[in-house]
């Protein structure tokens, strides 16, 4: 039997993290398949490209660092949007009442939140492309780990902000226009 397999039983025999494998899986399917998911990677591949491709940022490592303030800023106001759509679709499908019923109740918002941020962390692939292209590979290497944790820790904070912000404030039509406006003035 191979490895796969029993990592599946075990996870079968434990029903939370079965709960949460299976929550994870389901957002980031929802998330990723969706039509405004490959949109809005495009359009940031033509921010990206456009108005940085043809300038001189020196080495892949030093283009990586002068990117974590762009990839940060840009992606956090999508971030908010996507959590706040990701935390509002059990409410609006009336599924919430269903997450409440579990044991634990911790394991479905965690793989769904998870979820969420591995999207939005997806969006640095673009400015890795790039600083990809600007030097030698060794320096991209040195640059890879500090760009993943720098954009990541702060992008994962904006998205716990927007499931947060939904929680308390619940799902109304003013809500993203507040976003929007909380996202200008971070």
């Amino acid at each position: 039997v191979g490895l796969i397999t029993q990592i599946r039983r075990w996870l079968m025999r434990n029903a939370p993290l079965a709960r949460f494998g299976a929550a994870f899986r389901l957002e980031l399917r929802l998330i990723c398949l969706h039509w405004s998911y490959p949109l809005l990677h495009l359009l940031w591949a033509v921010i990206i490209f456009g108005n940085l491709g043809g300038l001189d940022l020196g080495t892949a490592q030093t283009s990586e660092q002068f990117l974590i303030a762009v990839v940060r800023t840009m992606i956090s106001g999508v971030a908010l949007f996507v959590a706040g759509s990701s935390y509002a679709r059990t409410i609006r499908n009336r599924f919430d009442s269903l997450e409440r019923t579990f044991p634990i109740q911790f394991e479905v918002t965690f793989g769904r939140w998870l979820a969420c941020t591995l999207a939005i962390i997806a969006f640095g692939s673009e400015p890795l492309i790039l600083a990809a292209q600007s030097g030698p590979f060794e320096s991209f290497l040195r640059g890879l780990v500090p760009f993943l944790i720098e954009t990541a820790i702060p992008l994962s904070v904006m998205t716990a902000f927007g499931w947060l912000l939904v929680s308390v404030i619940g799902v109304r039509r003013w809500l993203f226009p507040l976003l929007a406006g909380l996202w200008i003035a971070l």
